[in-house]
C-alpha cells in the first residue's frame, strides 16, 4: 500500500500542472465569456452547464498523455523498470486521470462560479448574496451535476486510457477512428441480426412521416411499425429497464478497458 501511495504521489506531482493550467483556463474562459454577456443585461452567472463538456474534454486530453513514458526513449527504460507491479503503474495513472481531474475541475467550476457571484454582487444586482451563489451553485445542486458527470466520464476515460497505453502515437485520432469503426461494424451486425432473427415479421418497406424504415412489423403481437412499441415486446427489459441496462454497460466498459490496459502494459514489460 505505502508503494502505491508512492506511485499515486509521483503521478500526480509530475502532472499536477497540466491538470491545473488546463482545467483552471478553461473554467476562466467560461467566466469572462459569460461575463461579456452581461452588455445584453446583468443576470447570476450559472456556468454548470458547461461543466461536463470540460470535465470530458480536460479528462481526455490528459488521459490521451498519461502514457508519455513509453514514447520518450529516455523515460520508457526508467518508467518500465520503476519499481512497482504492472498494477500499481496502471493503478496511479487511474487515480491521476479519473478522482484528481475531477476534483481539480470540479474546484475550478466552484471558484470560477464563486468569482462571479462576487463580480455580480459588484455591479449592483437585484438579489440578494444567498440568491447569487444559489444560483451560481446550479441552485444548490452541483455535487450532483459534478457526480453524474464522473460516472459518464468514466467509461469514456476506459476507453482513452486503454489507447493512450495501446498506441504509440497519434492516441486521440487511432482511439476515435477504432471507436467509430467498432460502432460502424456494431451497426452492421445489428442489422443483419434483427434481419435473420425477425425477418419473417417484416414486409416491404414502406414511407412513414416523409422518411424511409426498415419495414413493418406483422407478427403474433399485430401490425406494428418498427418503432420503440415493437421493441418493448420483442425486449422488454431492455426497453423498461434503460437505466439499469445503462449502468451495467458503463461499468464493463470500464472494468474490460482498464484491464485491457493493465494486461497491454505487461505485455510491453514483457
Amino acid at each position: 500500500m505505502m508503494r502505491f501511495t508512492h506511485v499515486v504521489r509521483h503521478e500526480v506531482f509530475v502532472q499536477i500542472r497540466n491538470v491545473l493550467i488546463a482545467s483552471g483556463a478553461v473554467a476562466g474562459v467560461m467566466l469572462v465569456l459569460s461575463v461579456m454577456g452581461w452588455l445584453g443585461g446583468i443576470e447570476v452567472l450559472n456556468l454548470w452547464p458547461g461543466y461536463d463538456s470540460v470535465m470530458i474534454i480536460v479528462g481526455l486530453l490528459i488521459t490521451a498523455g498519461i502514457f508519455s513514458e513509453l514514447r520518450s526513449p529516455g523515460k520508457r527504460i526508467e518508467f518500465l523498470l520503476r519499481p512497482a507491479t504492472v498494477w500499481e503503474k496502471v493503478g496511479g495513472k487511474l487515480v491521476l486521470s479519473t478522482v484528481v481531474v475531477w476534483a481539480v475541475v470540479t474546484a475550478a467550476f466552484l471558484l470560477a462560479s464563486l468569482v462571479g457571484g462576487v463580480l455580480y454582487l459588484i455591479v449592483g444586482g437585484a438579489l440578494s448574496a444567498g440568491e447569487v451563489f444559489s444560483r451560481a451553485l446550479a441552485d444548490g445542486r452541483w455535487l450532483a451535476v459534478a457526480w453524474r458527470t464522473l460516472g459518464a466520464y468514466l467509461p469514456v476515460h476506459a476507453l482513452f486510457f486503454f489507447g493512450a497505453v495501446y498506441f504509440q502515437r497519434h492516441t486521440v485520432g487511432k482511439t476515435l477512428l477504432a471507436i467509430v469503426g467498432w460502432a460502424i461494424s456494431y451497426g452492421l451486425v445489428t442489422m443483419v441480426f434483427v434481419r435473420v432473427v425477425f425477418g419473417r415479421y417484416f414486409s416491404e418497406d414502406f414511407p412513414h412521416s416523409g422518411a424511409r424504415r426498415f419495414g413493418r412489423f406483422e407478427g403474433p403481437i399485430g401490425e406494428l411499425d418498427l418503432t420503440p412499441q415493437m421493441w418493448r415486446e420483442i425486449a422488454p427489459f431492455y426497453l423498461q429497464n434503460p437505466e439499469a441496462v445503462r449502468i451495467v454497460l458503463s461499468v464493463a466498459i470500464v472494468v474490460v478497458f482498464w484491464g485491457l490496459a493493465v494486461l497491454r502494459l505487461r505485455e510491453t514489460e514483457a
